[in-house]
């Protein structure tokens, strides 16, 4: 607060500065006058500064509203309660879970509080399954499929069929998978708030992230051909603009969503796999 009150009066001072000179009497010399119209000049320059000051102070309250603002989601799975590192970490990310073990449970808590969105398990053994969740909440809420299987290409197809938005893989042994899952879940269910945590790592530690891309670039060789050719020129243009005094968020964030767009479309593939999960730690 103290700071937008300095702002504020040094704005002040500067328009009655800026009117004081301009009811100067005329200047008798080319000097005098070539000083008083560098003195508004200089006044215009300190009061454009301090509107961009304050722009930008409104721009991060966006930004880190765009954290702070609560995602409320069901996640239901017979084994959610192993689940408490991945559930810590969504929160990080300002995503509040209720786990749930049972898919009547999770239909009648949607009913009746604000949900935004669910995580389910495709493998419920008993009661309501996973599929039928999605099924009976489409059109109320966008629904995760969560799967150890993706292998199975014709359990993703059934799982969109039914009504999910997408599926994420249940890898929850590699190493990182906590915080690769919280970031792949914020990248269906809130993109600008999954930029913002880009924006964030790249301006920390855009040397690791380099490195990441790296050791996804060495994994495509496993990829087929095609899929491989056409992943590795958008992890070449992060690294490229990684390698910048001032690299382009969008442009990470866009080349990082379209390389995991491609990986996605080869799921199946268990290298495709392997990178798709590489990709979700990162975008």
């Amino acid at each position: 607060m103290k700071a937008d009150y300095l702002l504020h009066n040094l704005k002040s001072h500067c328009l009655v500065l800026q009117s004081q000179l301009g009811s100067f009497p005329e200047p008798r010399t080319k000097k005098e006058k070539q000083a008083l119209q560098l003195a508004i000049e200089r006044m215009s320059m300190i009061k454009e500064a301090v509107d961009a000051i304050r722009a930008a102070q409104q721009d991060e309250l966006i930004s880190n509203s765009i954290i702070s603002n609560q995602l409320n989601l069901v996640w239901l799975d017979d084994n959610v309660d192993e689940y408490g590192a991945y559930i810590e970490e969504l929160e990080q990310y300002g995503i509040d879970i209720f786990p749930i073990s049972d898919g009547q449970e999770a239909l009648d808590y949607i009913r009746e509080h604000r949900v935004d969105g669910a995580l389910v398990d495709l493998q419920m053994p008993d009661g309501i399954s996973g599929l039928d969740f999605i099924n009976a909440t489409e059109g109320q809420i966008p629904c995760i499929a969560v799967s150890s299987y993706l292998y199975n290409s014709e359990l993703q197809r059934t799982a969109i069929t039914r009504g999910a938005v997408g599926v994420l893989d249940k890898n929850f042994d590699a190493p990182g998978s906590n915080a690769a899952f919280a970031k792949s879940v914020l990248g269906f269910f809130s993109e600008e708030r999954r930029f913002k945590a880009l924006e964030d790592e790249v301006l920390r530690n855009p040397g690791k992230l380099d490195a990441k891309v790296s050791e996804i670039l060495a994994s495509l060789d496993e990829l087929p051909e095609d899929t491989k050719d056409q992943i590795a020129p958008y992890l070449q243009e992060i690294s490229t603009e990684l390698s910048k005094s001032d690299p382009d968020i969008r442009k990470i964030s866009a080349a990082g969503s379209a390389a995991s767009n491609i990986a996605q479309g080869a799921a199946g593939n268990l290298a495709a796999n392997g990178v798709l999960h590489l990709l979700g730690a990162l975008f």
